[in-house]
């Protein structure tokens, strides 16, 4: 693997491992000026996984300050 390309997976491990999880935007903000090849996508996402970091969707992602699994029933 290349430098910039394992330096793009730890700032995503790093990040992910913050709060367990990252969104799609999440990781385009953090790789937006690195380029990581369609074909290498795969080594990224397992890479996280096997982190135990999940990558979600935007509308699954927690709001920041919400505690996963805590709802307002109100």
């Amino acid at each position: 693997m290349s430098v910039k390309f394992d330096d793009a997976i730890k700032l995503l491990i790093e990040e992910g491992r913050k709060k367990g999880y990252l969104s799609y935007t999440e990781m385009n903000q953090l790789l937006e000026d690195q380029f990581i090849p369609p074909d290498r996508m795969d080594q990224v996402f397992l890479a996280l996984e096997d982190q135990g970091i999940e990558v979600l969707d935007d509308g699954e992602a927690p709001a920041e300050g919400v505690i996963a699994g805590e709802e307002d029933d109100e």
